[in-house]
């Protein structure tokens, strides 16, 4: 016979009997496959027996030397003695407090070693056959309290030490339709006795509970040939046995005997839950109460198709096994140690197919959710999203869905899937370039949507969205290239060089951004993320405020807000000496400083102003010079500096500040 033993930690919740759960009104109201049905498989109302303690009465027994002993309260009576002679009888008076079966059993004794065991009340009569016992075996007898009975112990086999305990046991109790039964344990050894009928065939669980941490039991299930179907020797509080193949309307009795410590405990009793029918429902909610518990359903669908079994709201560390049998007994599908989230793909179901659900306790006692969802037809699903992509709206989703909206909505993969791509659908943008906007419609965004229809999730294609920002870039971008300058005379020039001025998109960073707006599903302008910024987006980039310097006619402009500030002439680096020649392109100011010293390698010169914005190169008031512009840079020209008069030069510095774009250019 397989003997099933729980783990530790058990808690259970027993349920003998089980209540009808459908209803015609719920049955009817789920006919449609969207309304959704919850189901609560109710919990049994438990009984519970309380069995009274016994009184823990000092009473006393008489040897045969007259001599008068106390028995201790965890016995009611314990003597010792010694064989040391053939045939040696010892005799002892005892009279019990109170009517009821009792056991005496012996101890400490030799392994060969046996006695005869006879009891007599004091009118002579014997009350139970002449009985020979080896250690730890006993006579079950019947005393009637207030009577006094002999006792005799006689010398059989061996010689040696012998103990006999007199206990008590209680009463047998019928424990038919009681879930629960408070009792105790009074005295060593003993054993406390219940018959139950059951009611229902199947699986059942007999569990200890309450006791105290030192506290164990044996426990004995027999049927009722007294055949022993199920014993575990040591049982301790929250341990159990899980037992087979009961028969409804048998009896069945169940023997628990103290093996360490005295005290309350508990006994429950479970019996495995009839299988409830669930082919209306969407959820159920049902509970594990017991090692390997089997709870069952039958499942009838109503429609063809496949359908999703999961399982929610699952204790921490609970699992289950699950298995769902077709009509034929076949296994149609199966999962192991599953728990929160996980589920079951139910494939090619048949409408009115019968169908049973198994769910079997691995880990853990807790409730559980169990959900039963239609499967959204592939075809389906790939048709609601294609024909959203081609319209650009969601309610062409919806319509495609039909009779599977409320399903994806319930669904939480699937609503995602739909709030993602209704988010896609939405996004818009215009790009702010200064006065100029670039917008970016949902029209090109719909191209960037990638259906899996594998995992029925939607993603933007990312080698479309760094092509777009590539584009961009392309297009806006004026940094380190050439660029047509409006001069002070009305003609243009064409700028070359300078120190890496102009604007630069960050094309990665601003595709992950447009990647997190658009799922966002964000509409509204916006500026990109540049990795280099200019001053302005107009006047070349220059914007209104800025140095002009006309190497070729050497003359310096200063303008503020489009005004002309100041302008003069001005001497630049030598242009016979290569390097000294004051390169032409596009800059910004460092910094300003007055007074400073310039120091080359040939001079040392103070001046008042000092603005540099190429290298060594800068604007500066050149005192030491009588004369300005013309062609005096040809073969008398500066360092490569930009030669200022006094007054010129503080009117810029003045009004100059950090960042602030410089164009030089030649008229070649």
């Amino acid at each position: 016979m397989k003997r099933k033993i729980k783990k530790t930690g058990i808690f259970l919740a027993v349920l003998l009997t089980t209540f009808g759960i459908q209803t015609d009104a719920a049955k009817n109201t789920a006919q449609d496959l969207q309304e959704e049905v919850y189901i609560k498989i109710p919990e049994i109302r438990k009984r519970k027996l309380e069995i009274p303690k016994i009184e823990k009465e000092d009473w006393e027994h008489a040897v045969q030397d007259g001599e008068t002993v106390s028995m201790k309260k965890e016995r009611i009576g314990t003597r010792s003695g010694n064989m040391e002679t053939k045939g040696q009888r010892d005799i002892y008076l005892v009279t019990p407090p109170v009517d009821g079966t009792y056991r005496l059993e012996t101890e400490q004794m030799k392994k060969n070693a046996s006695v005869v065991i006879s009891v007599q009340s004091l009118s002579g009569q014997k009350t139970e056959r002449e009985k020979e016992c080896k250690n730890a075996e006993s006579v079950t007898l019947q005393l009637k309290a207030g009577e006094t009975y002999f006792i005799t112990v006689e010398q059989k086999k061996e010689f040696g030490t012998y103990q006999i305990d007199i206990c008590y046991e209680k009463t047998e109790k019928d424990i038919s339709g009681y879930t629960e039964i408070q009792d105790s344990m009074e005295y060593k050894n003993q054993c406390n006795r219940y018959t139950l009928e059951t009611d229902t065939d199947g699986r059942y669980r007999i569990e200890i509970d309450g006791a105290k941490e030192n506290a164990s039991f044996s426990v004995t299930v027999k049927d009722q040939n007294e055949t022993v179907l199920y014993e575990q020797d040591e049982m301790k509080n929250g341990q159990g046995i899980t037992a087979d193949g009961w028969i409804a309307g048998e009896r069945y009795t169940i023997e628990v005997m103290q093996k360490t410590g005295i005290g309350d405990y508990k006994l429950k009793i479970g019996a495995q839950k009839e299988k409830q029918d669930i082919s209306h429902a969407r959820t159920i909610e049902d509970q594990m109460e017991f090692e390997d518990q089997i709870n069952r359903y039958y499942f009838s669908p109503e429609e063809s198709g496949s359908y999703v079994i999961r399982l929610n709201e699952t204790g921490t560390d609970q699992h289950v096994n699950m298995t769902v049998f077709d009509s034929s007994g076949n296994a149609a599908a199966t999962g192991s140690m599953l728990t929160q989230d996980d589920s079951l793909l139910l494939k090619n179901v048949k409408a009115k197919g019968q169908y049973e659900i198994q769910i079997q306790q691995e880990t853990g006692y807790d409730t559980y959710q169990l959900s039963i969802e239609k499967e959204v037809p592939k075809e389906v699903l790939n048709r609601c999203v294609q024909k959203a992509i081609e319209s650009g709206n969601m309610e062409t989703f919806w319509k495609e869905a039909g009779i599977y909206e409320k399903q994806i909505r319930k669904k939480e993969e699937l609503n995602s899937l739909a709030s993602q791509l209704a988010s896609y659908l939405k996004a818009e943008v215009i790009y702010e370039f200064g006065p100029y906007y670039e917008e970016l419609k949902n029209d090109m965004i719909r191209t960037w949507i990638i259906f899996d229809e594998e995992t029925s999730s939607v993603t933007l294609d990312d080698a479309k969205i760094y092509e777009y920002t590539a584009q961009l870039a392309a297009k806006y971008d004026t940094y380190d290239k050439p660029r047509e300058f409006l001069t002070s005379d009305g003609t243009y020039v064409t700028v070359y060089g300078g120190s890496g001025y102009g604007w630069m998109i960050d094309q990665y960073g601003e595709a992950e951004a447009i990647k997190a707006w658009i799922a966002n599903g964000e509409t509204g302008t916006r500026r990109p993320i540049f990795a280099q910024e200019a001053a302005s987006f107009e006047n070349s980039d220059i914007g209104y405020d800025y140095v002009e310097i006309d190497l070729t006619n050497q003359y310096v402009y200063l303008y503020m807000g489009g005004q002309l500030i100041v302008s003069s002439p001005c001497v630049s680096g030598d242009l016979t000496l290569t390097d000294r020649t004051t390169p032409e392109g596009t800059y910004t100011l460092y910094y300003k400083q007055s007074p400073a010293t310039l120091i080359g390698p040939d001079y040392v010169q103070p001046v008042t102003y000092w603005m540099p914005f190429n290298g060594g190169i800068g604007l500066h008031d050149a005192t030491w010079r009588g004369e300005f512009g013309g062609q005096i840079y040809v073969s008398n020209g500066s360092h490569g500096c930009i030669n200022l008069p006094y007054d010129t030069a503080q009117i810029i510095y003045e009004n100059i500040y950090s960042g602030m774009p410089i164009v030089c250019y030649y008229r070649w």
